[in-house]
């Protein structure tokens, strides 16, 4: 999902727009991001061309993933009104980066070339102040990748 992350106001539309591939989008929990919540929204699997959207109706944190195959493991979820941390966080995405760099070479490559791509610009820094403390920390480095991705994607 690009970008994972999006804030959104109490009557806004959020539009899910498939580019290519197979792919769903499914409604989950920041507790268990790749498992479908009872009741929640889903748009079974599509291809590209397809849209759906989503109104929101309060402010509270919706989750989503693609439920097809290992999507969703890989790092294909995302959220809308996830809560920002305050700047001593040990659980935002600045906080996390080096951590995920240090203990994984391909988040390292792709974080040194997307720093050396967005500096100087907003996207350099986007995406930092999202609070993870509520994923499962296996889930956290493909995190990190949709969000180094989609740094690159608005550099």
């Amino acid at each position: 999902f690009v970008p994972p992350f999006v804030q959104a106001a109490v009557g806004d539309t959020v539009r899910f727009t498939w580019v290519n591939g197979e792919h769903t989008v499914t409604q989950s929990s920041g507790v268990a991001p790749c498992n479908a919540t009872i009741n929640g929204f889903v748009s079974g699997k599509q291809t590209a061309g397809f849209t759906m959207d989503q109104v929101i109706e309060n402010t509270d944190p919706i989750w989503f993933f693609c439920s097809v195959a290992t999507h969703c493991a890989q790092g294909m979820f995302g959220g809308i009104n996830v809560p920002n941390g305050d700047a001593n966080s040990k659980t935002t995405v600045a906080a996390l980066m080096p951590q995920w760099a240090a203990s994984n070479a391909d988040i390292a490559t792709a974080w040194n070339t997307t720093s050396s791509l967005a500096a100087g610009t907003p996207a350099l820094n986007w995406g930092n102040n999202i609070d993870l403390g509520s994923v499962d920390p296996s889930l956290q480095p493909g995190i990190a990748g949709s969000i180094l991705f989609t740094r690159a994607v608005i550099a």
